[in-house]
Formats: C-alpha cells, sequence, structure tokens
C-alpha cells in the first residue's frame, strides 16, 4: 500500500509540515541529534578523569593498587581516599558508571554550578574514602582478619548515589523522565539504588564497594547539601547550608521505618556532625536539624551573631545590648563631670 512503502510515508511527512514549511536540513538535523548528548564542563571533565582512570588500570594493572582504596596502604598513599570513588576496573562497570554520569550530571550541574558541582564531588568522594577505610580498620580490629587491611575497594557507586540526593532534592516529585520508568519518581531512585548495589554486593562478594560506598555517598551528600554547601539569600546575602523539611535525612527511608529511625538517625547525626554544625552556626548562621541552630541571613564577610531563630530571644539580646551600653555612656559621663568640678 501507499503508506507502507517509502514513498507514501515521504508523502505523509510532508503532508503533516504547515503550508509553505520546508523540511529541516541535514544540518540543523544533526546539531538536534549533538544536543542530545551535550555535556555541561564539569560533567565532561568527571567522564574524561573516569575513562583515564579506566585506561590507566587496564594498561598498566599495577597502578590500581596506587589508586583504589587499599587500607593498609592508604598511608602513605592518602590521595586514594578521593581516587578510589573513580576506579572501574571492568569495561561494564565504566560504561554503566560514565552514561549515568552524563544523565545525572545534565541535571544536576545546570542548577548546582560547575565549580560548586566539583567541590561537592571531591568532598563526597573524600568521605566515602575515610568510611571505608574506617569500616575496613574495624573489620580488621574485630576480626584479625588481614584480608580487610588488603583488599581494594573502588566504584563509581557512591558519586551516583550523591547524585541521585542531588536530584531528589531539587524536585522530588517529579517522575523519572526515562522512558520504561516514568512511573517512578525522583525521591524514589536513592532507595532503589541502594538495593540494586546490596544485590550487586551480594552476588560479587563485594558489599563493601558496592553497598558501602553507595551508602556513604548518599550520607556524605547529605552531610554537604544540609551543612556545607553555601546558599544564596537576597541580595548580598546568604548562609550555609539547606535546612529545608525536604531534606531530613529520615525522608529517605521507606514511611513504616521512619519512625523507628529518627532518634538512631538523630543521635548519630549529633555525634558526628553536632560540634561542625555549631561551629558554623556561631560563624555564619547556618540551618541545622538541632533546635537553637536556625538560619541567619549574614554578609560575605563571615561574622559572629545571633545564632538562633527565635527572634524574641533577638530582641531581648538586643535591648540588653542598648542597655549595657546606655550604662557605659552614662558611667562615662558622671566620671567627666567629677573631673570638671574637681
Amino acid at each position: 500500500t501507499p503508506m507502507s512503502s517509502p514513498d507514501g510515508a515521504a508523502a505523509a511527512a510532508s503532508s503533516a509540515l504547515p503550508a509553505g514549511a520546508s523540511r529541516p536540513g541535514l544540518a540543523v538535523r544533526l546539531a538536534t541529534f549533538a544536543e542530545r548528548f551535550r555535556t555541561p564542563p564539569a560533567t565532561r571533565l568527571s567522564v574524561v578523569i573516569l575513562l583515564t582512570l579506566f585506561l590507566l588500570t587496564k594498561s598498566a594493572p599495577p597502578t590500581k593498587s596506587h589508586l583504589a582504596l587499599v587500607p593498609g596502604h592508604t598511608v602513605p598513599r592518602v590521595w586514594n581516599l578521593v581516587t578510589s570513588s573513580w576506579v572501574e576496573s571492568t569495561f561494564a562497570g565504566v560504561t554503566v558508571a560514565v552514561g549515568l554520569l552524563v544523565i545525572l550530571g545534565r541535571v544536576v550541574e545546570p542548577g548546582m554550578g560547575g565549580r560548586e558541582m566539583g567541590r561537592f564531588l571531591v568532598f563526597v568522594s573524600f568521605f566515602v574514602g575515610v568510611a571505608g577505610f574506617l569500616v575496613s580498620l574495624v573489620r580488621y580490629y574485630a576480626g584479625r582478619n588481614e584480608n580487610a587491611l588488603y583488599d581494594s575497594y573502588n566504584g563509581f557507586q557512591g558519586i551516583v548515589a550523591a547524585l541521585l540526593v542531588v536530584v531528589r532534592r531539587d524536585n522530588p516529585d517529579a517522575p523519572v523522565n526515562v522512558k520504561g520508568l516514568r512511573w517512578m519518581r525522583r525521591e524514589q531512585l536513592n532507595a532503589v539504588h541502594l538495593v540494586a548495589t546490596f544485590a550487586v554486593g551480594i552476588l560479587t562478594g563485594r558489599v563493601l564497594s558496592n553497598f558501602g560506598f553507595s551508602l556513604f555517598g548518599l550520607y556524605w551528600s547529605w552531610v554537604y547539601l544540609r551543612h556545607v554547601q553555601p546558599t544564596q539569600g537576597e541580595g548580598d546575602h546568604g548562609g550555609v547550608g539547606d535546612d529545608s523539611p525536604r531534606l531530613d535525612l529520615v525522608l529517605f527511608f521507606p514511611p513504616i521505618v521512619q519512625p523507628f529511625l529518627t532518634p538512631a538517625l538523630n543521635s548519630a547525626h549529633a555525634a558526628m556532625c553536632s560540634r561542625r554544625a555549631r561551629r558554623i552556626a556561631d560563624q555564619y548562621g547556618h540551618g541545622s536539624l538541632h533546635p537553637g541552630l536556625g538560619s541567619q541571613s549574614i554578609s560575605k564577610a563571615p561574622r559572629a551573631g545571633v545564632t538562633t531563630d527565635d527572634l524574641e530571644e533577638a530582641q531581648r539580646r538586643r535591648e540588653r545590648g542598648a542597655k549595657a551600653l546606655a550604662e557605659r555612656l552614662g558611667l562615662k559621663r558622671e566620671k567627666s563631670l567629677t573631673k570638671k568640678k574637681s
């Protein structure tokens, strides 16, 4: 039939165009096709680093022991705390990592900015390595198993988990814009990723490199977004950290377990981050999960000031300061009058 032939298809396509319009040329179609694969600069650099380390470990296998996390060799090779998150040792692994990096980078980088995204990835990479190092030490001292110190741990799973946290924070209720996954919301991606890496870890016997790195990447990316990332306020004012309820850590878990996890997460977070949170609050006035450490607009230069959202308490402090100043001025006036009389 005419509709099934090439000529019929071309005629149908031509009839679908508005009157007087011509089909786009080859250059336009190529540009449109290339636009689908265009990536922001920080994402491109991350892809280059990932591929370079993969080719390096494949062409010179001994370099893997220098780049992957080997706890027994971390001192003096401290750089492997960062590089371990960027080493993929299999072709399948690096292919999946590059694909996810391009997809997630195109979503995350426009909103975060290239420089800020770079800081974010370095922060997460370092603390994923630190967490893996500490877990290996605990395993060694608990069972005196030297394999815990000299096994190599590496993988991009922590970075993927961290980028998924940013995607979730920006628009948790949005559907996943991938064919076949549009029934899923962004807030579900971290849970799916954790389940997938746990299954892969069980099957391959590398739970720490897969599930462990994913879990550490999720937590430390949350710490960065909650307590470290600079935020912009009105005009020249800003702060540090995002204290919005949508970023509560307990919301990353299924609702059925949230009431049980909340006390444990609060205690763990207070043990690991409360001292730093208070120091940042004293310096910058940043948001926190803990009462009394609310957000405060500040100038670009750090300064000490009120670190609470309680407006009444802030007003009382200002009144006490004004009263003390008035008393000092009154004493100075009395002293000057006494000297004149004498």
